[in-house]
Parts: structure tokens; sequence; C-alpha cells
């Protein structure tokens, strides 16, 4: 453990923030797990006190990568210890993850040791008959393997009564270990997001569902530089998505474009109309734009920017659409106007729908962009796609249903599908959240 510590301490060194929560995530977080997969932590008091103190290390280093301005809160710390699929950061708090990673281990060694020694299937009985009547913190009276992972799962199945632990460990023989942990953690995930979001503001709520739609950003090595965040990218970034304020309350702080007052999150920065909201479309509407131009383009499809001349503008009021894909048969399939929207989840007309139901912002932008677009795509003999971007990251349903449709055109096989898929999500969510 002793190493780690010190790469925690050296971390600091590490120039740029997105650099050093990249380390901290993929790298370092995971080293103790196989400690915890090699012994039973109830029966090494030392190895607890060790796990909690590498747990502080890892909040300090939270506080010091992600909200460097505010302190960082237990709410922002439950978020940060949550996938990302939920609107976390995707860290670990290792003296959780104790029993799952054990009990992992004793069931992967249960699947694999009876094939490759079957004289010794009869000495590990499967997992999912371990039996859970053991009381949970019951003296361990013998270092049996099989003992102590029967320890791991009654303190599983008494901290998750409504779970089924032992269908969780009913797995095919070839599961490896690490899928195992996750589907053991992924119950008492579930279990720690509902209570936080119980406890959540509906801006709160709102914003959270927001972010669990952007599973690419902080998992993102920024490598090439085009990937990369700067660091106040990064710890705004960070700070939102852990709930966390990005400015000092303060009275005197307000809007230099419309000198109404600022909000502690920053929402008004994104949402302020002054100027006819020139900032939000230079440095984010127009950016997704060509982001998305980029991308299509990559995939062999012809592609323009911004298009006017179109055969409605002499109509339905010089309408311009943000990109024209054109169409490579067009008697059988029409081209595609698409028209971008940046959304806000946590507008007032939006948040509280935005607080319960994910993805209610882009939807209500979509259907705004149709009912402007609808009768000019018609004339045009064209296809409508809006495509809508909310701020935490989420994207409407045009937007996926366009970008996975082009890939798996463009791809000869699954492999080269998912590749393609990875590189282009990753650059459309970075673009998002600068």
């Amino acid at each position: 453990m002793a190493p780690l510590l010190l790469a925690l301490d050296r971390l600091p060194y590490c120039r740029l923030l997105h650099n050093q929560f990249v380390l901290l995530q993929k790298s370092l977080q995971h080293l103790p797990i196989f400690h915890l997969r090699a012994f039973p932590h109830s029966l090494l008091p030392d190895l607890t006190a060790r796990l909690r103190g590498i747990d502080h290390q890892i909040r300090s280093s939270v506080q010091r990568i992600c909200c460097p301005l505010h302190p960082l809160t237990a709410e922002g710390w439950s978020i940060a210890r949550l996938p990302q699929s939920s609107g976390g950061l995707g860290l670990n708090s290792l003296e959780d993850l104790a029993d799952a990673a054990y009990l992992a281990k004793y069931a992967y060694s249960a699947l694999v040791i009876p094939r490759l020694f079957p004289h010794l299937s009869a000495a590990l009985p499967p997992a999912n008959q371990l039996a859970p009547g053991l009381p949970a913190h019951a003296p361990v009276t013998r270092p049996s393997l099989v003992l102590q992972a029967a320890h791991c799962y009654s303190r599983l199945n008494s901290s998750l009564p409504d779970v089924d632990i032992a269908k969780l460990l009913t797995l095919p023989a070839d599961t490896p270990i690490h899928h195992i942990q996750k589907r053991l953690m992924h119950p008492a995930h579930e279990l720690a997001k509902s209570s936080l979001v119980s406890d959540l503001s509906t801006r709160g709520r709102a914003q959270l569902l927001s972010s669990a739609g952007d599973t690419h950003t902080f998992s993102t090595t920024p490598c090439p530089a085009s990937l990369l965040l700067t660091n106040p990218q990064f710890g705004v970034a960070a700070s939102r998505r852990l709930l966390i304020p990005v400015y000092h309350s303060s009275p005197s702080l307000t809007c230099p474009r419309c000198s109404q007052p600022m909000d502690p999150f920053g929402d008004h920065t994104l949402r302020c109309s002054a100027k006819g909201l020139a900032a939000r479309t230079k440095y984010w509407h127009d950016k997704l734009v060509r982001a998305l131009s980029r991308n299509l383009r990559s995939l062999g499809l012809r592609v323009s920017m911004e298009v006017a001349g179109l055969p409605s503008n002499r109509l339905l009021s010089n309408k311009r659409a943000d990109l024209v894909i054109y169409s490579a048969d067009p008697s059988s399939h029409p081209d595609i106007l698409c028209d971008v929207r940046t959304c806000l989840p946590t507008l007032s007309n939006l948040v509280k729908s935005a607080s319960f139901t994910p993805g209610h912002a882009a939807a209500s932008g979509q259907q705004d962009k149709i009912r402007d677009w609808h009768l000019a795509a018609a004339f045009c003999h064209c296809a409508f796609a809006p495509l809508a971007f909310e701020d935490g990251g989420r994207v409407g349903p045009y937007v996926t249903t366009l970008i996975n449709g082009s890939i798996s055109n463009a791809s000869s096989n699954r492999s080269e599908c998912a590749a393609r898929q990875t590189l282009i999500w990753r650059d459309l969510a970075i673009t998002n959240t600068r």
C-alpha cells in the first residue's frame, strides 16, 4: 500500500488536472483491489485501517482535482463514487468494495479450478451455493477460503436484503473476475443512487440525470491533444457534475453581459440571452456543428455546413440548416437537413420534468426544432433531424440514431463499428463538455 500512497502524494506534480484524474481513475484506485481479492479484510484489522486511509487520500485528491474553489461535500463525494452511467465519476470506495472483490475472486476460482483440477471440485462449492445464514459479523474460527467467502456473502446479503446474491453469482464458466465484481457492486451502486437522489434538490436531480447520459468525458484519455480539457475546463465540468458551485456566492457577482445576478452553479452563464446568445452560439453550438460535420465526413458522408439558398428560403423565413447530409442515392433516400439545439435541463420551465425524466430537455428541444422545420424540410423534399445536446452530456434520440446508423453503414464488421463508436462519441462528448 505504501507505493500507492506515495503515488497519490506525487500526483499533483502532473501539470494538467485532466491527466491527474485519468491516472487516479484508470490506474491508482485499482491497485489495492488485487490485495482485496487476495486477503479477506475482516481478518486483517490493519488492512481495514489502511483502506480507510486510502479512501481519505482519494477523496482529498478528488477535492484538489475536481473542485478546487469549494469544499467537496458529502453529496459530491457520493456522486463521485457512482458509475459514470449514473452521473458519477466512476471512483471506488475501497472499504465498500472489499467484500465484493473477495467474493468475486472466490466465485472465479470456483468456476476455473474444477475445470483445471477435477479432483479439487469438492473443495470449492459454487459461489451461489454459499449459505447466507451465517451471521454477517460472526467470528472466523479457521482461515478457510470457503468460510471467508461465506462471511463476505453474508455481509453482502445483509447490506442488500432485497437482492438475490445467489442469482448474481450464477454465471457462465468463462466469466472474467472483473465482470463478477461489477455484477456484485451494481445493486450497491443502485441503492446508493436512489438514496442520494431522494435527498437532492430538483435542480440537482435534473443535472444528475443529464450527466448520466455522458459516459465518455471522464473516461477519456486525453490523447491526442484535441481531447484534452484545460485545467479551467476540467475544473468547471467536474464541479458541475458533482453539483459543486463554480462561483463564490456574492450579491456583487453579476453577469458582465446583462448585469443580472450570477447563480453559484454557472447556469446563468449558459442561458444568458443578452446579445442574442452570441457566446453560447460561438462556444457551444458552433463547435458541436463542426464536430458533427468532421465526424460524419470521416464516415464517408458528403456534408455541408450552414447551407443557404435552399428552396424553402424564399418562402419560410430564410431558414439555414446547420448541416446538410447529401444522399448517395436521392431517388431512394432524401437528403437530411440537420439543425443543432443546445438544451439546459435546469431552465425554470423544464427543471421539474427534467428531474424525473431523463432527456426531457433534449426531447423538448427536438420538438421545438421539428415545429420550426417540418414545413421547410417537406418543401425541400428532405428529411429533417433535430440534433439536441444537453449541457450535462445527454443527447436526443435523433443524435444517437444518426451517429450509430452512419457508423454501422460505414463499418464492415463489429470490431470496426465498436472502434468508430468509441472515437466519435468520445469526440462529441469532449466537444459538448468544453
